[in-house]
């Protein structure tokens, strides 16, 4: 394999005519190579990415100043150091005709402004291809002037929001319509509403207008009020429903656009003090016209939102075709006095779906085709290609006919096909006529400058008016005369106008009553370093949530029900850019200063494909953003990047838009979700385990696919190993471990038993690599929803990062995904999930997995922790401009940071020899004596830690070669999976020691191994580190003899066991083990293993080496915890052999019977205090047959006199055989007075096993 490279990054800013208009800078690069091949895992660790055709493409961000002007910048690459390639590298040669290639891109993080450069880092020159090893690239740019301070991104956005919101004082009425046009609202009705003075009624909004995606267009802020006509004891006004129209100058005609996220526009109406808004008279024109106009450009569409066949995307399409069913429909459209000597223009989108090429018809009243459509076929069974293709067309007919009949007919016959019509748009020409209460005409043909036109509306009278409403808020009446029994204005042309004519004292729709809108102002807000927006369902459980992260993050969260921020900022409607709207106005509003400008928005509500359903449930979710693509299953996406997006020049492509803030959403559909959500937050804050699991990195890696899912999963773990060798790694690699075949499909047991058994022991971060879906992970199964449900690590939650398709996917309504469970489960699962929503891609997952690692770990320069939000921010930043990133979501709190130990453990000396000396070596049967020390995060001893240390001895690792199931090529890893010792030494002063014999089974080569260490103190909090420069191999000839086997006393649940008893179906077993030498836990040594037998199967032997634990500062004592997997009623027989360091071993024996019974044996409960005060909390405790355990506890208060005073439910989960103590406060027991108390515990298991306990209390005054 050729050597391709680490490339280190130096930079060398060389900045001239710093206060002038031009600029120049220099960036040096220095590229070391290492190994290559053509494969996900780029030849460097720094950001980049692989081009199509195997190239790997380097990225680098450099900063410039935020008044650079992004047209002048150029880029040139200079002093280019070259190394000699090789026939590996010929590929190249077709690839590009010019190397190095280069490209660059400014982008805005931040508030801060940087030119992201990709360079293909080969040279190819007469056919032979060089590597670049190093170079120089010059930048030139110029920037506004150095007055200008602040960069034309600040002023701008600063300047787009108003200090209050007209929501802040008054009695406001939300009102809805559906549909564009002329409303009226009698003052009856106005008075019925609430108000008293009708005529005083103003309205406010900007209809069904969406908000511009991009950042930089023009847009009404907060409320605008809309011109009005107070008239006859009724209100009259223009609203603008949810579909708008636009002059399409590619096709040249009218065509609609449906609200993506709404269904209704809405506005606001309030009672003023001054008068409202009125609908003033248009300047008389007094130019000759030009034109006059009898017909008028007529528009009319078909477009139905019934499916969208992805569930995913913003494209929803109508009637369906099947190949075996309707293959041809017919769509009508009445156009009463259209002009039928002019010609019709007609636009149509169908999208196709077969194996087959197929086509689509289309004809109007019966006419040969005017439009056919051939559509290519699709891969019926491809999860990664186009799902469906689409195909449009627009035609100019003539037809005399009024009424137009277009037929689409669908020409596939395959039992698979299918096909729908998206939508149908007909401009016409049409006689300006009143016909019906309301006229809407425009003439954009006549349209021009110095063109000045004359209207002439048949059949209008006297009591018509007409309105200009070219802006929608603020109408004008035009000048109107009868001339001849025709109404006639005169009007400029120089823009195309709308207008709207009418009869006051006709008929109108009266708009629907939503309901009274509380006084709000989120435009007062003016800092907050995490906003979390909430459905307004959940309002006080986010409350609940800003206090913990103000009691335990020292942070100031602020509120914001969803509700309030589309009234505000999308005018009533639902819409994502709303929520980047407000989350703009707030980090501009911090004036450039990052550290008062929002970091973290959290989204409190589940999401929906279906943003515009009425599907029951779907209003106590949070909009969300999905892509334009319905149709292709690897580009359409559901991105919460969106509401981050906040720079001024950012909207107009998802893909190279960047975050400036961390994001999170609490998928939550009720009450019930959203109280397990907060819950899991305060409890990672306050109740998670000490212990090696906030150490521990566990990385699942799928098999198949020439190997690689489990390739990328070792670069990454590897690279933890390499860079944050304070962190324990276990690899779970599935082609690691035999499988099994049956009528359900291939499984791999073992794998399964140690993914669940790692959950419930606890890890600090889970990551996958490889396949899976909205059911689990792994063709195998190997994680299910219900394995997830029975997840009860509710004290040891980690961080998930699935890189594998659509396991996290929140916005299908319909199911709840495997992601979701993980998060939800409110016995354990994890605390939040980096997780995709959407198929994505192996290749570009790797790049989003790599540089998550590159920010996971690494702390601020304070030495503070990077928030999960901070993580995804900067994760994502350097993931490239892929879709795919997008659809990666963090299903949790932005706020939270992992709970990895704060300090530090240093190793001092071995044996007495410092560490600074060279590398000490250790042997078999060797005595060996560690020294170590507390330091903090910046390196100074903690002379005041007091506490205790766990000491983890590694032999070298192990190289391990994968068993190649199912014909695949084995693949070889390296694994710490041989532990020599592990103990406990208690801290004193900041310093420990310890000591242990090496085990004399060791692979006796010479290697570094390596030394793990995690230390807790109650005041101080935990520490952790390693040491890895130390050699192991070899073997001590002067050792002691040793001739006599460990101690055992083993029992199973409670230490009153005695072989023969009944137990449960899955009891614990616990063994005590003493041995002169200390245990033999390295599995190094063929049949040296502490290995559990069940029921005599020697085939499958349960090894509990990495189950044992020395007691505190002794080698030579410790205790195995290990639940047995699920038994069958009847008798059953366990040994256990263990081995002293010497390979004397001992084998203890145990019978026991599962119980057939549904009795829970429930051992030593207690209730403190007693006797207790009223306003105290009592605490209760036990222990049970059950480990591990769900369970329900029902509490019933009876009084002295037997009367019920109360009953309290708590949910729990046991730890191992013993439920700590759980907190009740008596207020919530009924308890209301001093007396004495009788309370009846009904304890039952989710397996229907239950007990009953009754402890008597005294209450005193």
């Amino acid at each position: 394999m050729q050597r391709i490279g680490f490339f280190s990054v130096l930079f060398l800013f060389a900045i001239s005519s710093l206060y002038a208009h031009k600029h120049s800078l220099e960036v040096s690069k220095q590229i070391i190579w290492g190994e290559y091949t053509i494969n996900e895992i780029l030849p460097f660790e720094d950001d980049g990415h692989w081009e199509d055709g195997g190239v790997p493409v380097y990225r680098f961000r450099v900063p410039l100043p935020n008044e650079t002007d992004p047209s002048s910048i150029n880029v040139q690459i200079q002093d280019l150091q070259l190394l000699p390639g090789d026939s590996g590298f010929s590929h190249l040669a077709e690839y590009r005709n010019a190397l190095p290639e280069l490209r660059s891109m400014v982008v805005s993080i931040r508030m801060n402004t940087y030119l992201e450069i990709e360079i293909i880092p080969f040279h190819l020159a007469d056919n032979e291809i060089s590597l670049v090893s190093g170079f120089t690239a010059l930048i030139e740019f110029q920037t506004s002037s150095v007055e200008a301070l602040q960069s034309v991104d600040l002023k701008a956005s600063t300047s787009l929001f108003k200090s209050n919101s007209v929501l802040s004082s008054g009695f406001w009425q939300k009102i809805s319509v559906s549909e564009t046009g002329i409303y009226r609202i009698p003052y009856s009705t106005l008075t019925s509403w609430g108000f008293s003075n009708p005529q005083n009624v103003a309205v406010y909004g900007y209809g069904g207008q969406m908000v511009p995606r991009i950042n930089a267009n023009a847009r009404p802020d907060d409320l605008p009020e809309v011109g009005i006509l107070h008239h006859n004891n009724a209100i009259y006004f223009y609203a603008h429903g949810p579909v708008s129209w636009r002059w399409d100058y590619n096709k040249q005609m009218f065509t609609q656009q449906l609200h993506y996220w709404s269904n209704f526009a809405f506005y606001f109406l309030t009672e003023k003090d001054s008068p409202p808004k009125s609908i003033p008279m248009m300047e008389v024109e007094t130019r000759t016209p030009t034109h006059t106009i009898t017909t008028f450009d007529e528009r009319k569409y078909h477009e139905l939102e019934n499916h969208n066949i992805l569930k995913s995307g913003r494209k929803w399409f109508g009637e369906k075709f099947e190949g075996t069913g309707v293959r041809s429909r017919t769509v009508s459209f009445d156009f009463h006095g259209r002009d039928v000597s002019a010609p019709v223009k007609m636009d149509i989108n169908v999208v196709g779906r077969s194996p087959n090429m197929h086509s689509f018809r289309v004809s109007v009243n019966n006419s040969s085709a005017l439009l056919n459509f051939s559509i290519p076929p699709v891969s019926i069974f491809s999860n990664d290609g186009p799902f469906a293709h689409e195909a449009s067309g627009v035609v100019e007919f003539q037809d005399d006919q009024e009424k137009l009949d277009v037929k689409i007919e669908f020409n596939e016959t395959h039992n698979r096909a299918e096909g729908y019509l998206d939508y149908i748009t007909i401009n016409a020409r049409s006689a300006l006529s009143m016909q019906g209460g309301q006229l809407h005409f425009r003439d954009k043909k006549s349209s021009g400058s110095d063109r000045v036109l004359r209207f002439r509306i048949q059949n209008g009278n006297s009591n018509h008016v007409v309105w200009d409403v070219t802006d929608i808020i603020s109408p004008q009446k035009m000048q109107t005369q009868l001339a001849g029994g025709n109404l006639e204005f005169v009007a400029d042309a120089e823009i195309n106008r709308e207008y709207v004519a009418f009869d006051p004292s006709g008929q109108f729709p009266v708009p629907n009553r939503v309901g009274q809108v509380p006084n709000q102002n989120l435009h007062a807000l003016q800092q907050a370093d995490y906003v979390i927006v909430v459905a307004d369902e959940f309002e006080t459980y986010a409350h609940q949530l800003a206090a913990l992260h103000q009691q335990h993050n020292d942070l100031a969260p602020v509120v914001v029900p969803v509700s309030q921020v589309y009234n505000e900022f999308s005018w009533g409607h639902q819409d994502p850019t709303a929520i980047r709207s407000l989350m703009r106005m707030l980090f501009y509003r911090a004036n450039g200063d990052q550290k008062i400008a929002p970091k973290y928005l959290l989204l409190f509500g589940n999401g929906s494909y279906d943003n515009r359903s009425k599907t029951a449930g779907l209003e106590r979710g949070i909009v969300t953003y999905q892509s334009a693509n319905s149709t292709h299953q690897t580009n359409t996406y559901v991105t919460d990047d969106y509401f981050g997006f906040l720079g001024q020049n950012e909207g107009s492509d998802d893909r190279f838009d960047r975050l400036d803030i961390g994001i999170g959403r609490f998928p939550v559909n009720n009450e019930v979700d959203a109280q397990v959500a907060v819950t899991k937050v305060r409890r990672y804050f306050e109740e998670q385990d000490p212990g090696e699991w906030r150490k521990l990195v566990t990385f699942l890696a799928d098999d198949g696919d020439f190997n690689i899912h489990q390739r990328d999963a070792d670069f990454l773990a590897e690279r933890v190993l390499r860079n944050h060798a304070e962190f324990d790694v276990r690899k779970i690699y599935l082609d690691n471990y035999p499988h099994t075949s049956s009528s359900a499909g291939r499984r791999v047991p073992e794998a399964e038993d140690l993914v669940n058994r790692t959950i419930s022991e606890g890890t600090i971060l889970f990551n996958f690599v490889g396949h899976g879906g909205p059911g689990g992970l792994t063709e195998e199964r190997v994680i299910t929803t219900a394995s997830i449900n029975n997840w009860t690590n509710i004290r040891r939650l980690p961080l998930f990062v699935t890189a594998t398709c659509e396991f996290g996917r929140f916005d299908d309504h319909s199911s709840v995904s495997a992601g979701e469970r993980v998060f939800l489960n409110s016995s354990g699962g994890g605390i939040g999930l980096l997780t995709t929503t959407r198929v994505v891609f192996s290749s570009l997952n790797f790049q989003l997995n790599n540089s998550f690692f590159n920010y996971v770990f690494y702390r601020n320069n304070d030495g503070s922790k990077p928030a999960f939000g901070d993580i995804i921010r900067n994760t994502k930043n350097g993931a490239g401009s892929s879709v795919n990133k997008l659809n990666f979501t963090l299903l949790g709190d932005p706020a939270l940071k992992l709970i990895y130990p704060e300090h530090s453990v240093n190793t001092i000396a071995i044996n007495g020899r410092s560490i600074d000396a060279i590398a000490d070596t250790i042997q078999a049967l060797s005595k060996v004596h560690l020294e170590g020390r507390i330091t903090d995060k910046q390196g100074n001893f903690m002379e005041n830690f007091n506490g205790e240390v766990d000491v983890v001895v590694f032999d070298k690792p192990l190289e391990v070669k994968t068993l190649g199931n199912a014909g695949a090529t084995p693949f070889e890893f390296k694994s710490f999976s041989s532990i020599l010792f592990r103990g406990k030494a208690t801290v004193e002063t900041g310093s420990f020691d310890i000591e242990f014999v090496v085990p004399f089974d060791i692979r006796y080569n010479y290697g570094f191994g390596k030394i793990s260490y995690y230390a807790r103190s109650e005041q101080y909090g935990t520490a952790f580190g390693a040491y890895e420069n130390i050699v192991v191999g070899g073997f001590n000839v002067d050792a002691p003899e040793d001739n006599d086997g460990p101690q055992v006393n083993m029992y199973l649940n409670h230490a009153g066991f005695r072989s023969g008893d009944v137990t449960n179906s899955r009891p614990m077993l616990y063994a005590d083990i003493f041995d002169e030498s200390g245990i033999n836990t390295s599995g190094a040594g063929i049949g040296h293993d502490i290995v559990l037998i069940i029921n005599g199967n020697r085939n499958e032997p349960i090894v509990l080496n990495s189950y044992f634990q020395a007691k505190p500062d002794t080698y030579q004592e410790g205790t195995i915890v290990y639940q047995l997997p699920e038994l069958e009623p009847g008798k059953h027989e366990i040994s256990l052999r263990v081995w002293d360091t010497y390979n004397n071993s001992t084998t203890e024996v145990l019978e026991f019977t599962v119980g057939r019974g549904k009795d829970l044996t429930i051992r030593d409960f207690k209730w403190y205090p007693n006797p207790a005060s009223g306003n105290t909390t009592g605490y209760f405790s036990f222990g049970l047959d059950e480990p591990n355990s769900r369970l329900n506890v029902n509490l019933d208060v009876i009084s002295s006199d037997g009367r019920t005073v109360g009953k309290y439910r708590v949910d729990v989960v046991a730890e191992g055989n013993y439920v700590s103590p759980v907190p009740v406060a008596l207020g919530s027991l009924g308890i209301r007075r001093p007396g004495l108390y009788y309370i009846r515990f009904h304890i039952s298991t989710s397996g229907g096993k239950e007990s009953q306990i009754v402890e008597k209390i005294l209450v005193k005054p």
